[in-house]
Order: structure tokens, then sequence, then C-alpha cells
């Protein structure tokens, strides 16, 4: 007897101020809709219920889910948000088969004033054509628009995407979306990225760039928009007067590529990913600089005029 197919199914969201997750299996049957499949309907199972505990000792949290039908696979802890060192963060979504990075999640029913709700990553390898709607694991486009499943799927280079699809919160409300866990000490800030569309087809989405603050924020600065339909890389790239209203924020910051109004058109939606974003920024500098360029500028203006000083006496004689 062959083993049941199962796909992954997760739950996320905050407990206490700490974030966790519950990951489980659900059987294949039950896994994200089509075009054609009511997602709703298919993803719903008939009883699940969530318990969350508190472990005083470590600090953290653990979650436990017991479902009638199906089965436990595991439960998990996870940093939610990235935490920013040095001057730059990068990330290529290259290694996103073994899951989304940190701070990375795929989001539905976000809109003007939500951030949205996280939704499942599919982590393994997605053709462009392939219809299911979901958060997935794409080849880029640095290979031909005509490259076959089997060329797409050997490509090392990856891209974060999504299918949109007409169910599912997805159109509107699907979101790329990045969460760091604060800017405190940080200035001057930078960001690039490109989007693509993978699969080009008789809809048209248009995609706003956003960032918000706080932890759940509910107001955000736009920064530009882009509309799909170009399988070549649309560069963004954002300078420090874009970006000034991240600087220094001892809060959450928030970046997110998010489809707030529905896509025009009718037949089947795009699909359209994000690949090679990256920040740079530099440290504010601490008070000890500041009183030792003060010093310094004081030592300049004592120097120079005692050298005035010097100069005045002798021609006085």
């Amino acid at each position: 007897m062959r083993a049941p197919r199962f796909a992954p199914f997760s739950v996320g969201g905050q407990l206490s101020r700490l974030p966790f997750c519950v990951t489980f299996i659900v059987p294949s049957s039950l896994g994200p809709a089509t075009e054609n499949m009511n997602q709703a309907g298919a993803l719903a199972p008939r009883r699940v219920v969530l318990h969350a505990t508190k472990n005083r000792k470590r600090g953290k949290l653990a979650a436990l889910v017991s479902c009638v039908g199906i089965s436990l696979l595991s439960v998990c802890e996870v940093d939610a948000q990235v935490t920013l060192t040095g001057t730059s963060y990068s990330q290529d979504f290259d290694s996103i088969g073994s899951g989304l990075p940190t701070g990375w999640t795929g989001r539905t029913s976000a809109s003007a004033t939500s951030i949205g709700t996280v939704a499942t990553f599919a982590a393994a390898k997605t053709n462009w054509p392939d219809t299911t709607g979901q958060f997935a694991n794409y080849s880029s486009n640095n290979i031909a628009s005509s490259s076959s499943s089997g060329t797409q799927d050997a490509n090392t280079n990856r891209a974060f995407g999504v299918r949109q699809i007409g169910s599912g919160s997805f159109d509107p409300g699907a979101a790329f979306t990045l969460q760091i866990a604060n800017t405190s000490n940080l200035t001057n800030f930078t960001m690039d990225f490109d989007l693509m569309t993978l699969s080009n087809q008789t809809r048209t989405t248009t995609y706003t760039i956003r960032y918000g603050l706080g932890s759940s924020p509910t107001s955000f600065t736009t920064l530009g928009t882009y509309t799909s339909g170009t399988f070549t890389d649309t560069h963004f790239s954002f300078n420090s007067i874009d970006l000034a209203g991240i600087e220094n924020q001892n809060q959450n910051v928030w970046i997110q590529v998010v489809a707030l109004t529905a896509s025009t058109g009718s037949g089947s939606r795009d699909t359209v990913a994000i690949d090679d974003f990256s920040l740079t920024y530099s440290p504010v500098p601490e008070p000890a600089s500041f009183a030792a360029g003060a010093l310094a500028l004081l030592a300049i203006f004592w120097q120079q005029r005692r050298r005035l000083n010097l100069l005045s006496r002798s021609r006085s004689t």
C-alpha cells in the first residue's frame, strides 16, 4: 500500500509578544487551490484545535495542534523578523527550497490598512505556468522565457513568487513581505530589488511598494508601483530620502510589495516574483564620536587662534 501524499500547512501568529508557528500535515487533496478549485473549501479541515503554552524556563512558545483525521508533523519555533547587522542586508532567495528566509513571508488579505495574513509557502520547485494559487519557489528569469520545466528546475537562481487566483484573498491581497525587528541606531538606508513576471497571462496586476512601522501597522508610506507583464527584470532602487521614514526606528519595520487593487482584464492571472533584494545603511554615530569630533575642532580652532596671536605680536614688534 502506497503512503498517502501530504502537503504542508502552517499557522503563524504571535502570543505574549513572541512569534510562533505550528506546522502540520494535511492530505494533498486539501492543498492550495487552482484557478478552477474552491480554495476555501479545499483548505478547511473538519476540525482543528490549537493549544499554546509558554515554557517559563526557556521563555519561548510551544504550540500543539490536534486534528481529527489529520496527522501531526511537527511543532516549530521561528524568528518572524530579521535583525539587521553590519552595514548591509541582502537576499537572493536561492535557498528557498529549504523554506523562506528569516523575516520573509507571503501574505494574503493585505489591504490599505492591513499587513495581511501569513500564507503557506510551497518550497518545492514550481514551474512558471503552474496555475496553483500560492506563494512558491520559482526559477528566476535569467533563462529564456521558453525554457522547459526541466531547465527551470535545474536553474539554481531562484525567486520568491506568487500565482494569483480569484479566491483565497490573492486578488487583491497578495503581498511579498519583509519584517525587520527594528532599525535602531541605523540611518542612510538604500534599497534595491527586482520584480519580474514569470508567467504572463491575460490579466494584469499592479503591485504597490510600501513600508509600515510597528507590530501591526495600519498606515503605510508608498514608494512606487509595479505593473505585471514584463518577463525581464524591472529594477527598483530607493535612496536615503525615500527611506528616511524607516531610519532609527525602535520598532518593527515592514517592507511590502502588495496587490492592493484587483487585477484587470479577464482570464488567468500572472505569476510575479521578487529577487535580489538588498538594503544598505550606516550606523548612527555614537555620542562619543560627536564628542571626539567637537574636541578635534576645538583643538584646530585653538591652534589657529594661537598662530594668529603670535603673528600679531610679531608684527607689532
